[in-house]
């Protein structure tokens, strides 16, 4: 189609009435509906635009023989965008060209163009080239072209430049090159040159370049901005501390970082090949394809697996990624964080709170121990009495009465020592079902044994039970700790109000991981002397303590030790306090539904004793002849050692078989476990329950070693008989 003619043309072609603008050229100059080519005639104006290079033709079908050349003008990506074309009636020779055919030429041209000799000289230059190079059309006409555009004395290639003028008058050919040139002002400017052969009509001989200018610094530019951007990302993504990768839908990993080859210690090549699930550990997998499978677009998933590096080493890591919707497929984009140093420190901070713990029982034990001594006394001095009089009256009915007392001080005692280790004791935490009612009950009937006279307790308990689940010595650290702190408080007497209620709502919001849980609330309240608003940010800080100056100072444990406890068990506490009215502490510990396991009393009929066979195996010679005794009793027949290598030896020498050891877990030279496998060994089925008085046997450890059940000491018959009973019906 046709964009411009100028008047030359129009004259040329007679068309003086007709618009020919829009028209189809071929149609317009040959009256033809069809192209040259599909008329195979040779054009070239479409070779030119086919080609993306000048092209000369004679019109034979003219009597004049007119000549045609055709210059294709390129865009900013080397596309053809249209065709300019000069018609003359006869050849050109020299500089005769028509002056307006070749300033309209230029002029309609848009970008800067100039028209230079084989000396390199300018003959004719555009109005853009002008405007671009500062001058006017006389200073620029008859300068040499490298002199204009970059100021140079000689030749620009001379300077190593690629230049596309010379190679064009060299080869003949259409070359381009991008260059530098300077205005007058001196301001650089990347500009793309593109050099196109001038052709004396009817022959090969080039006589003329025609050289256009088009400005590129903006893109240029931009494309350095863009290089400089790209670069600058990737020095980021790859020094990045943490591991950054992309993943698609099926897992393959798309990108990674240097960081990531690094911890792992792959190759950034072999990783790139490889599906995720190379690199998870193998029970990590499942639970990152559910994630995947669940996370949705846009959405910012969290999961914490494990990778294997090289070496077959597990790396913890905790995932965070976003998917995103490309075309027609999802990738992930996913920062892995190393929680290597993160689960050390863990590790230790559990250590140094289970030592801060102990130290704080320890001193716990010593509080309790003068009041707990105290009552042993009493508790003695009461069994030496029931004891004398029974010896006194045992042929009287007085008798009975005097055995029952014995018995109810003896659960006495045994709740007392249960009480001290239960606080001291260095274990595993072993949580079960507590109801909170008959906790507090039992734990306030201790506690005032410490407790100065003028300090009088007053405790409301709920209705029905609550229920948490919780390590039984640490709830009851968490109750001492908190009324020892209360009875420091108060050096001149006062009173404790120890209250439990439930919370279905109403906990504070800045406690949002509690929200929509049901909990029950115990509140501490005493009437001391409160502690200061600056101070209450502090009060939960180890060794932090306001009782310089008190009688009963301590290590500054205590209320970091309760703080740690609630943790722990996934609670709350908070503190409210009026100077010199008093304190309120209040904890918020979840609720759970599930019930204590009933403690079912075995039926004794259901076992045949007289065929049953039990060993006793305890270094204390009481324990032995008690136990004993209690068996025979209830029909057992019972043989004793008093150390394991005595054991053992009965054991291998024993004309019938032995069904059941109890073994005492706590024995010098060999102990009960050592005692356990060697029995075992000599009658793999034997059924063995182990026995301790230490508080901080683990019952579950014990079961898995091989153990059938256990016994803690001091047992009354009821139990032995129960846990005897349901062994032998396993």
């Amino acid at each position: 189609m046709i964009e411009y003619a100028n008047a030359a043309f129009i004259e040329f072609y007679n068309l003086k009435d007709l618009d020919i603008t829009g028209k189809n050229c071929s149609e317009t100059i040959k009256g033809r509906g069809l192209s040259c080519i599909v008329a195979h005639i040779i054009c070239p104006g479409e070779r030119a635009l086919k080609e993306g290079v000048p092209v000369m033709a004679r019109d034979d079908n003219r009597a004049t023989g007119s000549v045609i050349r055709a210059f294709p003008v390129k865009n900013d990506n080397g596309d053809v965008e249209k065709i300019v074309e000069i018609h003359d009636k006869e050849p050109l020779a020299g500089i005769n060209y028509s002056e307006e055919l070749l300033h309209s030429l230029l002029e309609g041209i848009g970008d800067s163009v100039v028209v230079i000799s084989k000396d390199l000289k300018i003959i004719k230059a555009n109005k853009r080239y002008l405007e671009m190079a500062g001058l006017t059309e006389e200073e620029v006409k008859g300068m040499n072209c490298y002199r204009v555009s970059h100021g140079y004395d000689s030749p620009c290639f001379e300077y190593g430049e690629d230049c596309p003028v010379i190679k064009t008058l060299r080869t003949g050919v259409y070359n381009r090159a991008t260059h530098i040139h300077y205005s007058r002002d001196g301001q650089a400017h990347y500009v793309e040159i593109s050099a196109y052969p001038l052709f004396a009509p009817g022959t090969d001989v080039l006589e003329y370049v025609i050289e256009t200018v088009n400005d590129v610094t903006e893109q240029v530019r931009l494309k350095e901005r863009l290089r400089f951007t790209e670069a600058l990302y990737r020095e980021l993504y790859d020094e990045s501390p943490l591991m950054l990768f992309t993943i698609n839908d099926d897992g393959k990993i798309l990108e990674c970082n240097r960081t990531m080859s690094e911890c792992l210690g792959y190759g950034r090549k072999w990783l790139l090949d490889r599906n995720i699930m190379d690199i998870l550990s193998p029970e990590s997998r499942d639970r990152f394809i559910e994630k995947k499978r669940t996370c949705r677009i846009d959405e910012i998933c969290n999961l914490e697996v494990s990778f294997v590096d090289s070496e077959g080493n597990s790396l913890p890591v905790e995932l965070t990624g976003r998917k995103k919707l490309k075309t027609h497929h999802s990738i992930y984009n996913i920062v892995a964080k190393d929680l290597r140093e993160i689960k050390k420190a863990e590790e230790e901070k559990r250590f140094l709170e289970a030592q801060l713990l102990q130290a704080q029982k320890l001193e716990s034990i010593g509080t309790l121990s003068a009041g707990i001594a105290h009552d042993f006394n009493n508790i003695l001095t009461g069994l030496i009495g029931y004891m004398e009089l029974i010896e006194k009256h045992k042929d009287t009915q007085d008798i009975d009465k005097y055995i029952v007392k014995c018995n109810e001080l003896l659960t006495v005692a045994t709740n007392l020592t249960r009480q001290l280790l239960l606080v001291g004791r260095k274990a595993e935490t072993e949580y079960q079902v507590i109801e909170l009612n008959g906790f507090v009950r039992s734990f306030i009937a201790t506690i005032k044994r410490i407790l100065p006279e003028n300090i009088k307790i007053e405790c409301e308990l709920h209705a029905p039970e609550l229920f948490i689940k919780g390590d039984t010595a640490q709830i009851y650290q968490m109750f001492l700790n908190l009324l020892l702190n209360a009875r420091d408080a108060m050096p001149e007497g006062g009173a404790v109000f120890i209250s439990l209620s439930r919370a279905d709502r109403g906990i504070p919001q800045e406690y949002s991981h509690l929200s929509g849980k049901e909990c029950a609330v115990v509140s501490i309240r005493d009437t001391g002397q409160g502690i200061e608003e600056g101070l209450l940010g502090r009060i939960f800080d180890p060794f932090f303590s306001t009782k310089e100056k008190s009688a009963h100072k301590g290590t500054g444990l205590g209320l970091s030790v309760v703080y740690s406890i609630v943790k722990c068990h996934g609670g709350i506490i908070d503190v409210k306090s009026i100077p010199q009215k008093g304190a309120e502490f209040i904890v918020y510990l979840p609720l759970t539904h599930e019930r204590p396991s009933p403690m079912k009393r075995a039926d004794e009929r259901e076992v045949i004793r007289e065929e049953i066979t039990v060993l006793i195996v305890d270094d204390e010679e009481i324990i032995c002849d008690v136990v004993k005794a209690t068996l025979e009793d209830a029909g057992y027949r019972v043989f004793t050692a008093l150390s394991g290598k005595e054991a053992i030896e009965f054991l291998r020498g024993a004309t019938s078989r032995v069904d059941v050891a109890i073994i005492d877990r706590a024995m010098p030279e060999m102990d009960g476990i050592r005692t356990f496998r060697r029995l075992r060994e000599i009658s793999p089925g034997l059924k063995c329950i182990a026995s301790s008085g230490y508080s901080d046997e683990n019952r579950e450890e014990l079961l898995r070693i091989g153990f059938v059940d256990f016994l803690r000491k001091p047992y009354k018959r009821d139990e032995l008989l129960r846990v005897l009973t349901n062994v032998l019906k396993k």
